[in-house]
Parts: structure tokens; sequence; C-alpha cells
């Protein structure tokens, strides 16, 4: 980014650097673009998804956590109503999901499908998660 590069610039499905860094685990990165205003931290690419939604379908915690702490909406859904606990629920990122719900991220966020990460937890058998999310809160009558 020193030699000139235009951290603005996105790809075919609009995602840009924030969300390659998201994407791919560069903590260094994140926190560089984050510090120096470089891209929208909310920023959407394809399919509206965020780099907190990047983070938390691929696992990065660290990452998930760097957003959290800067202020990204924690409750952006996707163009299929999914937010980043429920992408980090279905794919049983725990460290992640750890980071969202203590980072105050909604519990009952509603998909377009119906779905709720905590009915995901139950569907997929994910019991740490099923029971952690209902100590904080989840509501079972969703």
């Amino acid at each position: 980014m020193d030699a000139g590069a235009d951290a603005t610039l996105t790809d075919a499905d609009c995602n840009n650097s924030l969300h390659a860094a998201a994407k791919n685990n560069h903590t260094g990165i994140v926190r560089e673009l984050l510090t120096r205003s470089l891209v929208p931290i909310d920023s959407l690419g394809g399919e509206n998804w965020s780099a907190l939604h990047y983070a938390s379908s691929e696992g990065h915690a660290e990452v998930a956590a760097i957003l959290a702490e800067s202020k990204a909406d924690l409750n952006a859904v996707t163009s299929n109503g999914e937010s980043s606990l429920m992408l980090a629920t279905r794919l049983n990122h725990w460290s992640v999901v750890k980071v969202l719900v203590r980072s105050k991220a909604n519990l009952d966020v509603v998909a377009n499908d119906g779905e709720t990460a905590l009915r995901i937890s139950l569907k997929k058998d994910y019991k740490n998660i099923y029971e952690f999310l209902l100590e904080n809160g989840a509501n079972t009558d969703l």
C-alpha cells in the first residue's frame, strides 16, 4: 500500500482489499486498512458479504475480533439474510462464534430461509455452540 496500490479497487464480484484480507486471514493488512481508513469497514461485496462475513465463514477469529473491535456491523446480513454469527455457526467455527457473541452480536437474526444460529446449531448437532447461544440468551421461540 505504501507503493501506491489502490486499496479501493474491487474484483468482478465487487470484493475489495479488506474482503480479501479478511477472507485470507491477513491480520496485519486488515489492521492497516482499518487504521488508515483506506476501505470502509462495512463495505459490501458480492452477495452483500462484508469483511466480517468472510472472516466468520473462514473461521478467522482474530480477524473477526479486529473487525468487531473496530466497530464493524456485527448484524449485517448477506443477500440470503445470514449474519456473520450464522455463517460461523453453520461451519462450526467455535472460536468465531465466541468472538461474535462476546462482542454482542444479535443472537436472533432470522435468515431468509427462517433459520437462526440456534436452529442451525441444533440441526447440525453442534452442542457446544447450541449451549453457548442458549446461555447467552438466544430466543428458543424463533
